[in-house]
């Protein structure tokens, strides 16, 4: 094992997992060596991409041996990138996704390979018999699962050719070809021009592809990510897997009229056709015009405008919850542009149903702390949980989303709501020990960065005065892990049951849930 013009090494065995999906190896000074897409047990040489005080992250450039244990995926996409490679009918493509990881192991060792993961993620923890007992629960479906798509535009650019003198002019020029499709993994100025993904129905390839045409044949520019200049941003397509509903949110630059004014003609001609034209629109059932003059390519308020080009501009889906001996429990959710609603439909009906569970009984108040849309609590309590619930959540625009959809599955007389940071809302006073009751419990499913450290102290403080359960899910364990351990010093809080959810086949990303008393 020894290293080559500073940045390759050779011949290093995959140790383990860990989070991201990232294999281990040891070198020989004892420094970490974080893998992209390794498989535990193959030797492999990599290149260096990132050097810290304590590991170093690197690609794999080659692979000398591999356990063939882990290669008997169903390899269904042609432009799944992997560094190990299998035998396969489909034809192989030049152009390379890079989103999906794991197509090339079967989805039931993938299920082992996040085993793995959640295992190596929670070694501080007080009971980790309780991570090592559990296996994860595997999603309802392994394709087609996701109910939302966003693509990105982009265009090639080349320099200009020299003169005959042999000088280069500064710029690029623009050729005729544009691309929509997905972000290149790790580069965020660059699109990989693909026809299908296996992670969505049919129905909204069809819809992609229909509207690729018609955008390609206005004439009107895309966007570079690099000057932020020109028109075309993202579009996002949602699907309401239980309604058949279908969203559809096209971004652009509005700024780019401006200083192209002879554009601006052509946009009124497109508007007016992405209004009316019925072979357009057909199985459509919304759609909405987004002016987002930002710099950053996301949906926010502050930035972005809405023009609601047909219908309502929202959607809608449901939960479906089975009740032996009973009728179902459904709830219904609008879903707008901007919400937040879990990507795996049927995989959220497991997750919630699976927390539920777990947590189950809860006959007092119930308080959720980063509720999004109000999906979670509002699923607890139409599952005969709790008598009244309080919601905290940042995003203005997801607080009025969970009203309504309170008010839709009528339970608003059972549910308050607040806007604001939870730290800064806990730190107010706004959620006191004047709301509890016997039997409470508290649901955090905070962003992958993890609880702020004030919403730790809360709960440390509460759990010290009042008796209430702790519903802790989370897609990143490795901040899970370590607020965990925070509500666990001097024995506050005890873990009583974890278990973890696959959202995402094909991916590293897993769901994980630990109740604490």
């Amino acid at each position: 094992m020894r290293m080559r013009r500073q940045k390759i090494f050779t011949n290093l065995k995959v140790e383990s997992l860990w989070y991201g999906g990232v294999g281990i190896a040891t070198l020989e000074s004892g420094k970490k060596m974080l893998i992209k897409w390794a498989l535990p047990g193959s030797e492999v040489d990599v290149r260096v991409v990132k050097k810290r005080r304590d590991y170093m992250t690197a690609h794999i450039i080659k692979v000398h041996s591999v356990d063939n244990k882990w290669l008997d995926g169903d390899l269904k996409c042609p432009h799944h990138l992997s560094p190990y490679k299998v035998q396969s009918d489909i034809h192989q493509a030049k152009t390379w996704c890079g989103w999906c990881k794991w197509q090339v192991v079967s989805y039931e060792k993938q299920c082992l390979l996040k085993d793995e993961i959640i295992q190596s993620c929670f070694p501080g923890v007080k009971n980790p018999d309780l991570v090592k007992n559990a296996h994860i629960i595997p999603s309802p479906e392994v394709f087609w699962y996701r109910n939302k798509i966003e693509f990105s535009f982009w265009k090639y650019l080349k320099k200009y050719p020299k003169d005959e003198e042999g000088n280069q002019k500064e710029g690029f020029e623009i050729a005729q070809h544009w691309q929509m499709w997905f972000h290149k993994q790790g580069e965020f100025s660059k699109v990989v021009d693909i026809d299908k993904c296996y992670l969505v129905s049919e129905k909204m390839h069809k819809i992609f592809h229909r509207i690729k045409a018609f955008l390609q044949d206005s004439g009107l520019p895309v966007h570079d990510a690099k000057s932020h200049t020109w028109l075309f941003r993202h579009l996002m397509i949602r699907e309401g897997i239980h309604t058949d509903h279908i969203l559809v949110n096209l971004s652009i630059a509005s700024k780019h009229f401006e200083k192209n004014q002879k554009d601006y003609s052509v946009r009124q001609e497109t508007l007016k056709a992405l209004k009316q034209n019925g072979e357009l629109q057909e199985g459509i059932t919304t759609f909405v015009l987004s002016e987002n003059n930002g710099l950053a390519d996301i949906m926010r308020d502050a930035d972005t405008t809405h023009e609601v080009l047909r219908w309502e501009g929202k959607i809608y889906e449901e939960l479906h919850f089975p009740q032996e001996g009973k009728e179902d429990v459904v709830l219904r959710f609008s879903i707008s542009p901007a919400s937040f609603f879990q990507t795996n439909t049927h995989g959220a009906q497991v997750l919630f149903q699976q927390a539920a569970t777990m947590l189950w009984p809860v006959q007092g108040n119930i308080i959720d702390l980063y509720c999004g849309g109000g999906s979670i609590g509002q699923c607890f309590r139409a599952l005969g949980m709790g008598k009244k619930v309080k919601w905290i959540e940042i995003v203005e625009a997801a607080v009025r989303d969970a009203q309504f959809n309170a008010k839709i599955n009528h339970m608003s007389e059972h549910c308050d709501y607040y806007a604001g940071k939870a730290e800064k809302l806990l730190k107010e006073g706004t959620i006191d020990g004047g709301f509890f009751i016997w039997g409470d419990a508290i649901i955090v499913d905070p962003p992958r960065e993890g609880m702020h450290p004030d919403v730790i102290k809360f709960l440390r403080e509460m759990k010290q005065k009042h008796g209430f359960r702790l519903c802790y899910i989370s897609c990143n364990p490795t901040t899970m892990a370590r607020d965990i351990e925070l509500l666990e010093e001097d024995s506050i809080f005890e873990m009583v049951q974890f278990d973890s959810v696959d959202m995402f086949p094909h991916t590293h990303h897993i769901e994980c849930i630990w109740i604490l008393e």
